[in-house]
């Protein structure tokens, strides 16, 4: 039997691939487009959907996030499948307490060769959250309503369930640990979850894995993952992960492993080099931050875990904007506010990372 993909697989790859060679015409830093090969598993997929295959995808990462990916078997009796979703975390904006709404939606189709018949389906998920930093830790805790829909020629499913998480992390930019617990609630009764990971940033990569359990007999456990990867060339990595996945109570799929390898390449124009002097540097006195002057046409201030998010503001020296403030030793988050009030971190500085309340923050090791 020869393998005809249906027309949205061909559709979606055709756009693929022509999303990838216009990449260079591209400005934005967060998108990134992905090639792997494996049995690959996207989540909101009924399970008979994984088969040895090829991929390839489209994403863009920020606190506003895009995927766009499909897949084609290198057998005749595997399925082709194409999925898309789009989300957001809406927060207020503060460095040690945050509060807001994390709202995503997917959709999915994919064609069974066998049966010669289709299906899809969609998830929708709203989840209020807060959330709270405090030096190298975040305790965050959501709870809302996650729906499932799904098809498979003429017979459609649907599943609404009650959703609460708490996530609790601790590390800096090398590393990062994770504990996660889990409350969903059903019609048929409930399903709790407790899980933990780790990630240690290595020079040109990263580790990571996971492992969890859902403490119930209705489902199949346990779930874990693992994967690196490493940097290759500017803006490419090359990526290799190992996960095992259960019956989820959303989605009800049947167990099944998966495992991929591939390679990643963001797009846009390389970012512009940044002063070596941007590093905070320890002096007498204390440490001292400085940035460009090029990074706030006014000037800026400084906030962080050490003076309760209180902005110190900073003074201009020579080309720089600086500031030197008396630090004890130990992990501190940091960043800078503008004179319109908005907290940024300028691109380049290290231990710039995403702050868990739709912002960014930097980390300093003061030894």
């Amino acid at each position: 039997m020869t393998l005809r993909p249906p027309r949205f697989a061909t559709a979606l790859v055709s756009s693929l691939v022509a999303f990838m060679a216009s990449a260079g015409a591209l400005a934005a830093q967060g998108w990134a487009v992905d090639a792997s090969v494996g049995r690959i598993a996207q989540p909101t997929l009924p399970g008979s959907v994984a088969s040895t295959g090829a991929s390839l995808g489209a994403r863009y990462e920020g606190p506003r996030w895009l995927y766009l990916t499909g897949g084609i078997p290198f057998d005749s009796a595997g399925p082709a499948w194409g999925a898309l979703g789009a989300g957001a975390r809406f927060a207020t904006p503060g460095r040690r307490v945050a509060a807001g709404l994390d709202a995503a939606g997917h959709t999915h189709g994919y064609r069974d060769a066998i049966a010669d018949a289709g299906g899809g389906g969609f998830t929708l998920e709203a989840m209020p959250l807060v959330a709270l930093a405090g030096g190298p830790a975040r305790l965050e805790l959501r709870t809302g309503v996650q729906h499932h829909t799904s098809s498979y020629a003429e017979a459609i499913a649907r599943r609404t369930l009650h959703a609460s998480d708490v996530r609790a992390s601790v590390g800096t930019a090398a590393f990062r640990a994770l504990a996660e617990g889990r409350y969903v609630r059903a019609e048929e009764g409930d399903y709790p979850y407790a899980g933990a990971g780790l990630e240690a940033a290595l020079r040109g990569g990263a580790l990571w894995a996971y492992a969890g359990s859902w403490l119930s007999e209705a489902v199949d456990s346990p779930v874990w993952g693992a994967g690196a990867r490493v940097q290759v060339l500017a803006r490419t990595e090359v990526y290799a992960s190992l996960q095992q996945e259960t019956n989820d109570p959303l989605f009800r799929n049947a167990p099944r492993r998966s495992w991929s390898v591939g390679v990643s390449r963001r797009l846009g124009s390389a970012a512009a080099p940044v002063p070596a002097a941007v590093v905070p540097e320890r002096r007498p006195g204390g440490v001292t931050f400085r940035i460009p002057l090029a990074a706030s046409l006014e000037a800026p201030a400084l906030g962080g875990d050490f003076n309760e998010w209180r902005p110190a503001p900073m003074s201009r020296e020579g080309e720089f904007w600086v500031l030197t403030l008396p630090l004890a030793p130990g992990v501190h988050r940091y960043a800078y506010r503008g004179a319109d009030g908005e907290w940024f971190v300028p691109e380049g500085t290290p231990g710039r990372t995403d702050d868990g309340f739709g912002g960014l923050s930097a980390v300093v090791v003061v030894p």
